[in-house]
C-alpha cells in the first residue's frame, strides 16, 4: 500500500528547499503548540532548521509518515512529542513505522510522558534512541550539534538513553531556562483565520471574553494594522480596548529597543517611536 504524500510544513517550504541539516518536530498542533515552537526558535538560534509536523491523530500517521520517508534530504533528528499519556503510542507507532520504512538517523522523544516513562519507554521501544527529558531547548540543541558531529551524548545534561548493555542512563537534570533568554517562539503558520476561528469556538461554548489588543507596537506595519482592524470589526461586540506596546523594566523588548538606540526617556518613563513612519502618524492620531 502506497504511503499518503501531503506537505506538511507549517512554514509553507518544502523539505527540498532546506540548505542544511534540519530537525523534524512532530507533536499536535489542534492549538499552536508554543512548546514545539519555542524547541524550533532555539534550533534556530543554533543554526539548525526545523519543521513542525502535526500529528493531531491517527489519521495523520501516513502523511507524516510519508513527508518524512519521502523527504529530499532525511532529517538529522526526528523528535516526537510524547506529553500526554494517552497519545503516546500514536507517535512510538509512528517511531517503528519510520525504523520500518528505512529511516536510520536519530530519534528523539520529549515533553511530560517522555519525561516520566523514559525508563520505560527506551527499554520497550529500541526505536528511540533517546528522550529529552524536561525542558529541552537547550538540550535539544546539544543534541543536534553531538548527532551531527558524530558525537556522544549520553551525558548531555536532560538526555537519557541506553548503554552498551542496553540499561537505561539518564544524565543529570538541567536546571529550567530563564524563559526570557529563550528565542522568541517561532510563530510561522498563525494566520489571521485561526484567532477568528478561536473567537467563535469560546462564543459556541457560551465562554465570554474581554482583551487588551496591542495594535501598536516597535514593527507594525500597515498589513498588520489592517489584520487588528478585521479583527475588531469582527468581534466589535466583544469587550476590548486596545493601545501600544510598552517598554517595561527587564523586558527583553527594552534590552533590544536600547541596543537599536531607539529609546528616549529613562527608567522612569521609556518612550519610543514606531518604526514604520506612516503608523507612527497614524499612532498619534488614534491616542489624541
Amino acid at each position: 500500500m502506497g504511503r499518503t504524500r501531503c506537505k506538511l510544513s507549517e512554514s509553507g517550504a518544502s523539505h527540498a528547499d532546506l540548505d542544511g541539516d534540519w530537525v523534524a518536530l512532530v507533536g499536535p498542533e489542534i492549538e499552536e503548540n508554543l512548546s514545539l515552537r519555542y524547541l524550533a526558535s532555539s534550533l534556530l538560534s543554533a543554526g539548525f532548521q526545523s519543521e513542525l509536523l502535526p500529528l493531531n491523530g491517527p489519521k495523520d500517521l501516513r502523511p507524516v509518515l510519508g513527508a518524512l520517508l519521502e523527504a529530499a534530504r532525511p532529517p538529522l533528528i526526528i523528535a516526537v512529542s510524547l506529553s500526554f499519556q494517552w497519545r503516546a503510542m500514536d507517535f512510538l507507532e509512528l517511531a517503528a513505522s519510520l525504523r520500518e520504512g528505512g529511516y536510520a538517523g536519530h530519534l528523539t522523544g520529549g515533553g511530560h510522558f517522555g519525561t516520566f516513562c523514559c525508563q520505560e519507554s527506551l527499554g520497550d521501544f529500541p526505536e528511540l534512541d533517546s528522550i529529552c527529558r524536561q525542558e529541552a531547548e537547550e538540550t535539544l540543541v546539544e543534541l543536534a550539534r553531538a548527532v551531527k558531529n558524530g558525537e556522544p551524548f549520553h551525558r548531555i545534561p536532560g538526555v537519557a538513553t541506553r548503554r552498551p548493555r542496553r540499561e537505561v542512563f539518564q544524565a543529570p537534570l538541567r536546571p529550567p531556562p530563564e524563559i526570557d533568554r529563550l528565542p522568541w517562539p517561532d510563530r510561522r503558520g498563525i494566520r489571521q483565520p485561526q484567532n477568528h476561528k478561536a473567537m467563535l469556538l469560546l462564543e459556541e461554548l457560551a465562554v465570554f471574553v474581554c482583551f487588551n489588543l496591542m495594535i501598536f507596537d516597535p514593527d507594525t506595519t500597515v498589513e498588520s494594522l489592517e489584520e487588528n482592524f478585521r479583527f475588531m470589526e469582527t468581534f466589535g461586540h466583544v469587550p476590548f480596548n486596545f493601545g501600544r506596546v510598552e517598554l517595561y523594566a527587564g523586558t527583553p523588548l527594552l534590552r533590544r529597543m536600547q541596543k537599536e538606540r531607539r529609546c528616549r526617556g529613562d527608567y522612569m518613563a521609556w518612550d519610543y517611536s514606531l518604526g514604520n513612519p506612516t503608523m507612527e502618524r497614524v499612532f498619534k492620531l488614534a491616542i489624541r
